[in-house]
């Protein structure tokens, strides 16, 4: 069950062991992370279609459109003679941050708008882009919004520039495309009006991990950054204090929540659109 990398694996491996293998699949294509999530510059869609490709040339039943839980449970198949089921459904489960506004209009997650994008859509991002996180998720939300035209990216993480969890690599190439980067900035809550985002709040982080190596932002209460959106982001020690917001000049924006691909922390980005829907 699942037709993602561990699920394809799992596939081949049994297939060329001598075993009938049946993958069942709730998307109309296989593929998981790598087809939906994972943008194309960086892992180009024709090397994903060889692959699998080749998978299902052993002789593969390949099952699209059966959701476990839904309409596919172990219980069904073992009794219609399966000698085992295997659960590879992944971890591309997306996490809350927790923060105030989220809930607001707009407000969506990273992985689904890459799933989005892979699916051949082109979402309408305003001119400007904000992204709160430093993993593999925030930089491919911020490249593909410089992709899709966006004048102004800016991506803050609570890292510093060595300590980011993307790959290096990929931070020169994101920066090299645009990307503004700010250091050790954590997001502390989205504040609202009328259902729709006014401002982000960002604030300094000190450390991101304890003394233990658990996963554990210190973040000031005295020293917040706040951003309203329909500015570029504004950091006072870098650049002196924000400007006032434009009143009422804010149509539309779109906050995007997600995870990185390597660990459990998540990725924040928001988005706006000045122009009237």
């Amino acid at each position: 069950m699942g037709a993602g990398p561990a699920g394809l694996s799992a596939a081949f491996f049994l297939r060329r062991m001598g075993h009938s293998v049946s993958l069942f699949e709730k998307r109309s294509e296989p593929g998981g992370l790598l087809r939906y999530a994972i943008p194309s510059f960086r892992l180009p869609r024709e090397i994903v279609k060889r692959e699998i490709e080749y998978i299902m040339a052993l002789g593969i039943d390949f099952r699209a459109r059966r959701d476990l839980g839904k309409d596919l449970f172990p219980e069904d198949l073992l009794a219609q003679g399966y000698d085992a089921v295997l659960l590879a459904t992944g971890t591309s489960g997306q996490k809350s941050l927790n923060v105030e506004g989220e809930d607001l209009a707009g407000v969506t997650q990273a992985l689904s708008l890459l799933e989005e994008i892979a699916e051949g859509a082109n979402p309408i991002l305003g001119d400007r882009v904000v992204v709160v996180g430093g993993g593999g998720t925030a930089l491919d939300a911020a490249r593909c919004a410089i992709r899709l035209g966006v004048k102004s990216v800016t991506l803050a993480c609570l890292e510093d520039h060595a300590n980011m969890p993307a790959p290096p690599g990929e931070v020169g190439e994101a920066m090299a495309e645009g990307v503004r980067i700010l250091y050790k900035r954590g997001i502390k809550r989205i504040s609202g009006r009328d259902g729709r985002i006014r401002e982000i709040v960002l604030q300094e982080c000190k450390s991101v991990f304890d003394e233990n190596g658990v996963f554990r932002p210190v973040e000031p209460v005295d020293l917040p950054d706040r951003t309203p959106v329909e500015l570029e982001l504004r950091v006072p020690d870098e650049q002196g204090p924000a400007r006032a917001p434009m009143p009422d000049k804010l149509a539309r924006v779109y906050a995007i929540l997600g995870e990185r691909y390597n660990s459990g922390h998540t990725d924040t980005a928001a988005r706006h659109n000045e122009h009237q829907p």
